[in-house]
């Protein structure tokens, strides 16, 4: 300490090297950490590639990955920053800079299978951040939640932002992105399923169906939700036969209630379905 007031950085070095033996260098770390002077640790590093230094910055992830660039590892840096994002649960800005960086020090790494599969990883995590973040400033104001500081929410919870009853406003774009987080959910395949004709009776639900011309159901039908969901995806390349579930499927799932056996849903229903197998088979 009395060597950090005076700015004697050179007598601090002697110390710690006469007194390698006595764990004196650890202790000066520490005390780098706790006075909140990580900056005069990495400074003190940069001079000091040690063991008994590295060996202290693998309990201090926080500023080991400064270390590591530091020292051009950037395949042990980009390890680090992605573990930290990954049990990063409190705010999301936070997890979001951390893959940014850990991305970035991938990038810097030699070519190789290895970089590669890194950056892949990073990027699906990214993904998922993107996803929090095109949440509604509506449906998030209704939970609490603050942009600026909302805490990291799972595939799970994100699906029933987009899908429930909160999302007013909701469209086929919302509904296309609650498919596509389901393929981060981890459950099993049965619940999978379920979450998965939850989100296609909801997207039914969007719309009363009451009011459909049953003269002319194929253009009615068009402008509900579902078929425009259907088609948004059609269009981003899906493979309609596995994207989309069999009708009779829908039919039996209870959330729908009374639309189930309304005969005027289950006619538009069937004759979409198979307006859609023309479509999909040219």
């Amino acid at each position: 300490r009395i060597c950090e007031e005076t700015s004697n950085k050179e007598r601090l070095e002697q110390d710690m090297d006469r007194f390698r033996d006595t764990n004196f260098s650890s202790h000066v770390y520490a005390w780098y950490v706790k006075e909140g002077k990580q900056n005069r640790l990495l400074s003190l590093s940069k001079t000091r590639n040690t063991p008994d230094l590295t060996n202290f910055l693998t309990c201090h992830n926080d500023i080991s990955w400064l270390h590591d660039i530091q020292n051009h590892n950037y395949h042990q840096a980009a390890n680090t920053l992605t573990d930290m994002a990954m049990k990063e649960s409190d705010i999301l800005a936070r997890k979001k800079t951390q893959l940014s960086l850990a991305k970035l020090s991938a990038l810097a790494c030699e070519p190789d299978q290895s970089r590669d599969d890194k950056i892949a990883e990073v990027e699906q995590e990214m993904t998922l951040v993107a996803a929090q973040e095109q949440l509604p400033s509506a449906v998030l104001s209704q939970f609490g939640f603050d942009r600026e500081s909302m805490r990291v929410l799972t595939p799970r919870e994100m699906i029933e932002l987009y899908v429930g009853e909160e999302n007013i406003e909701a469209d086929h774009i919302d509904f296309k992105k609650a498919l596509d987080l389901l393929g981060f959910v981890n459950m099993d395949d049965e619940e999978k399923e379920n979450i998965w004709l939850h989100i296609w009776c909801r997207s039914i639900l969007k719309n009363t169906w009451t009011d459909i011309d049953k003269d002319n159901p194929v253009e009615s039908v068009k402008d509900t939700v579902f078929f425009r969901l259907v088609e948004f995806a059609f269009m981003q390349g899906a493979d309609i036969s596995t994207f989309l579930p069999n009708p009779d499927k829908i039919l039996q799932c209870e959330e729908l209630g009374r639309l189930r056996s309304d005969k005027i849903f289950q006619y538009c229903l069937q004759t979409g379905y198979e307006q859609l197998q023309r479509i999909c088979a040219y």
